[in-house]
């Protein structure tokens, strides 16, 4: 499960020496569903494009440049997600290579806001949501969002493709 909560942003007691999510400056966020932050929600409404990858207020900069590297070739991207839409529940599947094997992660649209924005990774197209969706099912599979801070996009392609990648 990933609750619209301070667990899943990674708020914990026993980690954090007590001090609450305004330790993270994420005191103040909301769980929005996408239909109250955008007109129309898509997964996507243009072609992906390296260009799309807008960073939200997490250091998860190595994942976003490797889903840059996959979006020059779309197909990459679609290749991601079990379908190019959201269901009518808002649900999509994300699919994640962990230890080698190919994972389905499911997630909602309802992502961290602060004052009706998006906190995290975005499109910069308004209701697209495949940026956003996909670093929350990356969150999800590595147990929450503040996890995934700091990484290596090396590896990150190797959990996006299954493909083995090193760095020269």
């Amino acid at each position: 499960t990933f609750p619209a909560n301070g667990t899943s942003l990674g708020f914990r007691n026993d980690v954090d020496e007590g001090r609450g999510p305004e330790s993270r400056a994420w005191a103040d966020v909301a769980w929005t569903r996408c239909g109250a932050l955008f007109d129309r929600c898509r997964l996507f409404k243009d072609t992906p494009s390296p260009f799309d990858v807008v960073q939200g207020g997490l250091g998860d900069c190595y994942l976003l440049s490797a889903l840059c590297v996959l979006a020059e070739r779309p197909a990459r991207i679609y290749r991601l997600f079990e379908t190019t839409e959201l269901n009518k529940a808002g649900l999509v599947g994300a699919r994640l290579y962990l230890h080698g094997e190919e994972r389905l992660v499911l997630v909602d649209d309802q992502l961290p806001t602060r004052n009706g924005a998006l906190l995290f990774a975005k499109s910069r197209t308004d209701g697209e949501l495949w940026v956003s969706m996909f670093e929350k099912a990356f969150a999800k599979a590595y147990g929450s969002y503040a996890n995934i801070e700091l990484g290596s996009t090396a590896r990150t392609l190797e959990t996006l493709t299954g493909a083995p990648s090193t760095v020269a």
